[in-house]
């Protein structure tokens, strides 16, 4: 009887201790809920205050805004016709750095936390912002002792040191050729600098290196895009978000390296991460709205209709060589697979069903019988192919190349790897290089008698076989990206407009060589790499568009 008297005290002392030590539960609650965009977040030195970027419904410039959480009422610190993007507090909480894009210049500014005059402290010349005005990347971080700016992206080629009193600038981290350092943090102690490292649009990783730019090392391994990264207030762990694992979720990895976990409370839409530097606090984008796949006539905005929506995310539309099926992607049943629709986005199906791999570009064979697509694994770039009608996808043997499209024939599959333009037939064999001097986003002409695709500084083509390639059109600063789509003598293409501060969809006319806009795509899903095709007799465009942008900042409460 002591003995289980004993036993029972014994149990039930050590339920107590393990509740007694177990993680609070986080409890997850809106921070902000006003219609329009809020970004960026950053939290103030004593964890009481919270710095964004926000902008109207209306599709307005970035502003700098900065409000008490959970529930104080906030104040506007930035106004004028340049979006103000990623605010950063110094350590001693008396001022905000941020980057300002205004009419392709990106400048690094700073005022104080309480509002007032603006010092600039650097420009650049810029391109687009970032992947785009709906979603630049931050680029401002501090160092430990308020005397210097971090800053990337765009302008600077990696990583460069700021003085904030004036003085040369110092380069600390420069990516290789062909990628771009972003998203600069520095740890809570000071001790070391995370970035991000973009290799291409869609791979990227989380590098550290200590506060002088020594020792650089890769922490991550996945090749997925990052959206924001923030350290953990002891400095042992980074914070970042990243569709690795299908949708926009938070992930939590040591410093010394080792397996990314998965923040569960912050769901399947988080993104640009802060972690307050006490209080158990941590807080984060999330986007209650997701793209459909919409349809519109070029020239005629007001044609544009809702086609293929669900519960989850549409992207990459496809018309069949009959433009009698459309097919995309969409996480709608979990992790990115291959769907199929009629027309109209009547009876949608379900061709894959893979688990962990990000989907894009699927193209359809000009007998319509197979689908070709790109999928990006947390290792490698693949290439896969499926029966239309459903059935197994099989992987086409190639090195690891991106965005695969079908000759009009449907003899080769062009695609692009190591920054060229490839071709191989269907089983992955004869394989040879189209291009010498760099292209992406190979697309044949409905005649086979081009290869169209983006060079260093706009549009080019090439025969099929190889050969003399020939620049057509060079945008300048206007920034192509996405999708390319040969339709009869037109090139429809992506860019960027800095007035609008919209994406634009336009053609280049090759016999008259000249360029026009066919359609204004303001909810166009910039992250998926802008996709959209063109229907086959020419009459309709498809395209991925949030019709409800909206993105709101939520906090969570009992982050360890």
């Amino acid at each position: 009887m002591l003995l289980a008297l004993s036993l029972l005290l014994l149990a039930s002392l050590v339920t107590l201790v393990g509740k007694l030590l177990q993680p609070a539960e986080a409890v997850v609650k809106p921070l902000t809920m006003e219609a329009g965009m809020d970004m960026f977040p950053a939290w103030s030195p004593d964890g009481r205050s919270v710095a964004y970027s926000r902008r109207g419904a209306g599709g307005d410039p970035y502003h700098i805004f900065v409000r008490t959480a959970p529930a104080g009422t906030p104040r506007q610190l930035t106004s004028g016709a340049g979006s103000d993007v990623g605010p950063a507090w110094s350590p001693d909480g008396r001022r905000l750095a941020f980057t300002r894009w205004s009419d392709g210049q990106v400048q690094y500014v700073t005022l104080p936390a309480e509002g007032g005059p603006e010092r600039r402290l650097a420009e650049f010349a810029g391109a687009a912002e970032g992947r785009g005005a709906s979603s630049p990347e931050p680029s401002v971080a501090w160092t430990r002792d308020g005397r210097t700016l971090l800053v990337a992206g765009t302008g600077t080629a990696g990583v460069v040191m700021l003085p904030v009193e004036g003085g040369p600038s110092k380069r600390v981290a420069e990516p290789p050729e062909g990628a771009e350092d972003t998203s600069p943090a520095v740890s809570p102690d000071g001790r070391n600098l995370a970035f991000v490292r973009r290799t291409s649009a869609d791979a990227a990783d989380v590098w550290v290196c200590d506060s002088s730019g020594a020792a650089q090392r890769r922490v991550t391994f996945d090749e997925h895009p990052v959206h924001g990264i923030a350290w953990s207030a002891d400095s042992r762990e980074i914070v970042y978000s990243s569709n690795r694992g299908g949708g926009w979720r938070l992930w939590r990895v040591a410093v010394s390296g080792g397996s990314p976990r998965e923040i569960l409370a912050a769901g399947r839409k988080a993104q640009f991460p802060a972690v307050a530097p006490r209080g158990r606090r941590l807080v984060y984008c999330d986007s209650p709205a997701v793209p459909a796949i919409w349809r519109a006539e070029p020239g005629r905005p007001a044609s544009a209709q809702c086609l293929i929506r669900s519960a989850g995310r549409e992207s990459d539309p496809a018309y069949s060589a009959d433009g009698r099926r459309i097919a995309y992607v969409s996480d709608q049943s979990g992790p990115e697979q291959i769907w199929v629709a009629g027309p109209g986005g009547e009876t949608p199906i379900r061709l894959t069903s893979f688990k962990d791999l990000r989907l894009s570009r699927p193209s359809w064979s000009p007998d319509g019988r197979t689908l070709l697509f790109g999928a990006r694994s947390l290792y490698r770039a693949e290439i896969y192919t499926v029966p239309a009608s459903g059935g197994t996808p099989a992987l086409v043997p190639s090195p690891g190349g991106s965005h695969p499209s079908w000759s009009h024939d449907g003899k080769w599959i062009y695609f692009d790897w190591r920054r060229q333009v490839w071709k191989m037939a269907p089983d992955g064999s004869a394989q040879r290089r189209v291009t010498q001097r760099g292209g992406s986003s190979p697309a044949e002409s409905p005649d086979g008698r081009w290869v169209y695709y983006y060079a260093w500084r706009g549009i080019s083509r090439v025969p099929p076989e190889g050969g003399e390639e020939e620049s057509l059109f060079e945008p300048g600063r206007a920034g192509l990206w996405g999708a390319l789509k040969p339709a009869g003598d037109r090139v429809y293409f992506m860019h960027w407009d800095f007035r609008e501060r919209a994406p634009v969809l336009s053609f280049y006319d090759v016999k008259a060589k000249t360029v026009q806009e066919a359609l204004r795509l303001d909810g166009v899903e910039l992250d998926r790499g802008a996709s959209f095709d063109v229907s086959p007799e020419g009459k309709y465009v498809l395209f991925p568009q949030t019709d409800r942008a909206e993105t709101n900042l939520v906090l969570l409460e009992g982050f360890r």
